[in-house]
């Protein structure tokens, strides 16, 4: 009534004590006045519309938060993405073989998944790098323009055996053998090989092939031969010919003990009829190389130079060529000549021999070497790698079972992390790993030490840095050759020991390998190896250790030599000393603090003759029988890896490399000198292809050590592409309003995330630029900011609802997409808490007129919401209490009231009746609930006034939008709080 006072003097204005509408008044004092119902009509109409907007419950802005920390309140793709830590991000595929499984999606020849070791272990007797079939280029060996392929695995091979030509000419030959074991066929090299007995009488254990113009040709200037050979025969012989003519005219030949001249035993090389075909002229080396060890010869003629090479190195070289002749109709043999010229036949064992119409080159052979050097070798092919993306490729990393063909740990460092084998460097006083260019190394220089000793190697002569080393390179030392170590640390007191352990290759000859001083060291002499003490030797037989690669560990006291003050370990095996050569002395003898490596100090004319050093090291303390072991080991077993990247599926289509990219390089533990396992980063590899493939090679000296790896990974792994979604379950409450849309990104996130919306969850939108419509896929989407600046369209295209989002999470296969939260602010209008009463009131009376309202919530609560009803003397309320679940929030419940019988009539008319609400949901949680007002009938109190029988207005009893303004009584949740905030209609 106070409004429409107020109304009414603004409609009417006071002219002479009259009361005038405001409307009279008009130019020139005329007036015209309206009818006086219009007039109070309109002025009514006006109270109603200015009640309204006073009266109008306003809008509060709240808040609903997706925070991605319970995954069943989201559908999202399960394989794509994860929801941990509060995020949702992509999940990173593996690419990680580490079980039968991984491993059995590969192939391997030689290297196959072991159950009992959970590992791929190498698991042959032999080397499987035969060189290809046909002549069809493999990764790892171009054979084009290969003449002639004869591996020798016939088994059981006798006389008139057919011996295979496998370069696809089929230049086959014929074994023909008359000595006294008719069978040939022995374990080789590279599977099977034969025997030659090296008969001298006419034509015994011979293969003979062809004619060599049906092999290579006539007037040949390029031409490559190669084989494997083994032989402890001082005698000699010509291991493979191909003859110019019948007789002993010869066009090129591979021979062993050769050239009749000084140091002839033990000598490998070849002739050729020389450019001018006036004689037949030697090309060759010594090196002890009748040692029963296979060695790889090989001689490759280039116009007028010739190449020797020895076990895969260019050992020599000069420019007499080879003649250019017509009718070269001599056989080709292997074993000796076709001819009566017995003096020349080979005994020994041959395998893999190989002729090309072309000079291989340097890194041909070398790699050929490489391959098939090992006594057992094999390789494993991995399964392809789908990146699903453009690629991404960064490492590979993988787990041996021990350290493999690594170097010792830099600066007295340890190994970690290996099953087996860990290495500690503890007092480590100095480390030479022998690497650097290759060539002779000028007197003076500096060999670098590794360790954290003050060490320093200092070269004297011209020894030489050749390839071929146990790790690396390797130092060769001549006849003037020697590295001094100068500022050793080493304790010359009696009680404590010292260890010096490094690989040697020796040629055979009486040699120093390292001393102390001109007294007391390292002595390979008189068919010994051991101990120098004064000119004798404490140590054993040497003549196992001539020729390959082998482990060296000694431990020095300072004091008398005994087996019970030093040790002396072979590969890896402690010996039983004794005095191999002369009586030793009972003198007590000590270390210094400066040695010689290569021969004895201060006595140049000692030295380690014509044999190779790697991996030199010095220690201020005794190395147990485990930590040599450990340390022989790592180098005489090997895993190293090549890799390729594909466009296609197959991947046949590349061949695998190395870190220099090409296929004479390999990813090893030769670049990994921390302690921990190897992780190496791609080099020179196209990483945005699709599919990546690896080949493991594993190699080892010997059978009771099998190299093992647990597992290989490919790094970084990739992440999906397919653009996978999350969407919220739980959304936010039917709003009028969305005010904003902001998403939270996680820190690692870098790639793209992008959004559709909806008012329903069914139906999807995205704002294409001029409005919003429907969308189907992440082409049809926007950004967050793009969803935030459109918002108020979207009310007008689509219209209110219930908040629901779909997140792209979009990635090229390297960037990972990952999602913090979603926060939407919205706004909720029209009555919060509407209280429908029926008829418009509750009235009871105490006769036993009972009435019910009901309770129901117009919001999805996130807990359960409990509503306490007051306790009051006059009313009975059942239930006391009522109960709302997220799952029937919508179902009203009822409340039945009676009045407690009153005697004498007496009592109020009226009882008010309070809500209490409890839940764990805070926007629920305290609501304020407007009393309900029952009306009391006394049936004893006459002057009790009558309770009014006309209905009051009352909204419909239809349930209204809870968006909407329904009238009644009325009361707001918290102005902001989660997306669960709800409100309570009781009617």
């Amino acid at each position: 009534m106070v409004i429409m006072s107020v109304l009414a003097s603004l409609l009417h204005i006071n002219v002479g004590n009259r009361i005038y509408p405001i409307f009279h008044i008009v130019k020139g004092g005329y007036m015209f006045v309206f009818p006086q119902r219009l007039l109070r009509w309109l002025s009514s109409f006006l109270c109603l519309l200015l009640s309204l907007f006073i009266f109008m419950p306003k809008a509060s802005a709240r808040t609903a938060t997706w925070p991605f920390d319970i995954a069943s309140k989201y559908a999202f793709d399960l394989v794509d993405i994860e929801i941990a830590g509060g995020q949702a991000g992509l999940v990173q595929t593996s690419y990680s073989d580490d079980s039968a499984e991984s491993f059995g999606g590969g192939t391997g020849f030689g290297a196959l998944w072991d159950e009992n070791q959970d590992g791929l272990v190498l698991q042959t007797q032999t080397n499987l790098w035969e060189l290809p079939d046909n002549a069809i280029p493999d990764e790892w060996c171009s054979m084009s323009e290969n003449a002639l392929l004869i591996h020798l695995n016939e088994e059981g091979a006798k006389d008139k055996t057919v011996i295979i030509d496998y370069s696809g000419n089929a230049n086959n030959g014929e074994l023909r053998t008359k000595g006294s074991t008719d069978e040939k066929s022995i374990e080789g090299k590279l599977r099977g090989a034969l025997n030659f007995e090296g008969m001298s009488s006419s034509v015994n254990d011979l293969i003979v092939g062809p004619a060599t113009n049906q092999i290579i040709g006539d007037n040949c200037q390029q031409v490559t031969m190669a084989l494997w050979l083994r032989s402890t025969s001082d005698n000699r012989g010509y291991v493979a010919s191909l003859k110019a003519t019948t007789g002993n005219s010869t066009l090129l030949s591979l021979t062993i003990n050769s050239n009749k001249s000084i140091q002839g035993a033990g000598r490998l090389g070849f002739l050729t009829r020389n450019k001018l075909d006036n004689a037949h002229k030697y090309i060759d080396h010594f090196g002890n190389y009748n040692d029963g060890k296979w060695h790889h010869l090989a001689a490759v003629v280039d116009g007028d130079e010739r190449i020797l090479y020895i076990d895969g190195e260019r050992i020599s070289s000069d420019e007499d060529g080879i003649a250019s002749k017509t009718g070269n109709t001599g056989l080709f043999t292997i074993g000796g000549f076709a001819s009566n010229y017995g003096n020349l036949q080979y005994s020994g064992a041959v395998d893999e021999v190989a002729i090309w119409k072309r000079a291989l080159s340097e890194d041909e052979i070398a790699k050929i070497y490489r391959m098939q050097r090992s006594d057992l070798s094999g390789y494993f092919d991995s399964r392809v790698m789908d990146s699903k993306g453009e690629g991404g490729w960064s490492d590979i990393a993988w787990a041996p079972k021990r350290p493999y063909g690594k170097e010792l740990p830099n600066s007295n460092s340890s190994d970690s992390g290996y099953a087996q084998g860990d290495i500690n460097m503890q007092g480590n006083l100095a480390l030479f790993h022998m690497n650097g260019s290759v060539g002779t190394i000028g007197d003076g220089d500096v060999i670098p030490n590794t360790s954290e000793g003050k060490a320093v190697g200092k070269v004297v002569g011209d020894p030489s840095i050749i390839k071929g080393g146990v790790y690396k390179e390797a130092i060769e030392f001549t006849d003037n050759g020697f590295v001094d170590i100068e500022d050793l640390s080493v304790s010359l007191d009696s009680d404590i020991k010292s260890t010096v352990e490094f690989w040697f290759n020796w040629k055979g000859l009486d040699s120093t390998a390292f001393g102390w001083s001109e007294a007391y060291g390292l002595d390979l002499r008189h068919g010994c190896i051991g101990f120098k003490v004064g000119d004798s030797i404490f140590g054993v037989n040497s003549e196992s250790y001539v020729g390959g690669w082998h482990h060296l560990a000694a431990v020095f006291s300072n004091s008398e030599v005994s087996g019970e003050k030093v040790k002396l370990y072979l590969d890896g095996s402690d010996q039983a000393l004794g005095s191999c050569y002369s009586t030793v002395p009972t003198s007590k003898y000590s270390v210094a603090t400066t040695a010689r490596i290569g021969g004895l100090p201060h006595s140049n004319s000692v030295n380690f003759r014509g044999g190779l050093i790697d991996e030199f090291a010095i220690y201020n303390r005794e190395l147990s029988a485990s930590e040599i072991h450990s340390r022989y080991l790592r180098g005489i077993a090997d895993i190293k890896f090549q890799v390729r990247t594909c466009e296609m599926a197959d991947c046949q289509s590349e061949g695998f490399i190395g870190p220099d990219g090409t296929d004479e390089s390999y990813y090893s533990e030769l670049v990994n000198h921390d302690g921990s396992l190897p992780e190496i980063t791609f080099n020179n590899l196209q990483i945005d292809r699709r599919y990546l493939q690896y080949r493991a090679f594993l190699t080892s000296e010997l059978q009771s050590e099998l190299p093992m790896v647990n597992s290989v990974s490919i790094g970084p792994g990739s992440y999906p592409t397919s653009n996978p979604t999350i969407s919220n379950l739980s959304p936010a409450p039917k709003y009028s309003t969305i005010l904003s849309f902001v998403e939270t990104l996680g820190v690692d996130n870098s790639g793209t995330i992008k959004y559709q919306i909806s008012n329903d969850g069914t139906t999807w939108y995205f704002y294409d630029g001029a409005e919003w419509s429907e969308a189907s896929d992440y082409d049809q989407t926007n950004i967050a900011s793009e969803i935030n600046e459109n918002l108020e369209l979207f009310m007008e295209d689509v219209g209110i609802g219930r908040f629901h989002f779909k997140a792209y999470l979009h990635s090229d296969s390297v960037l990972d997409a990952v999602l913090d939260s979603i926060v939407v602010e919205y706004e909720l209008k029209g009555a919060a808490i509407l209280i429908l009463e029926s008829g418009g009131s509750t009235q009871v009376s105490d006769n036993g007129t009972n009435d019910k309202y009901s309770v129901v919530l117009n919001r999805e609560p996130q807990a359960n919401v409990t509503v306490m009803l007051s306790v009051n003397d006059d009313v009975v309320v059942d239930p006391q209490y009522l109960v709302f679940t997220p799952n029937d929030w919508a179902e009203p419940q009822e409340v039945t009231v009676s009045a407690v019988a009153s005697e004498n009539g007496e009592g109020p008319a009226s009882v008010t009746l309070g809500h209490t609400v409890v839940s764990e949901d805070p926007g629920c949680d305290g609501l304020e609930v407007t009393d309900v007002v029952i009306k009391v009938k006394r049936a004893q109190a006459a002057e009790s006034p009558p309770i009014d029988e006309v209905a009051q207005p009352s909204p419909s009893d239809e349930t209204q939008d809870d968006s909407e303004s329904a009238g009644g009584n009325e009361a707001d949740s918290a102005e902001s709080g989660p997306s669960s905030s709800c409100s309570l209609i009781v009617r």
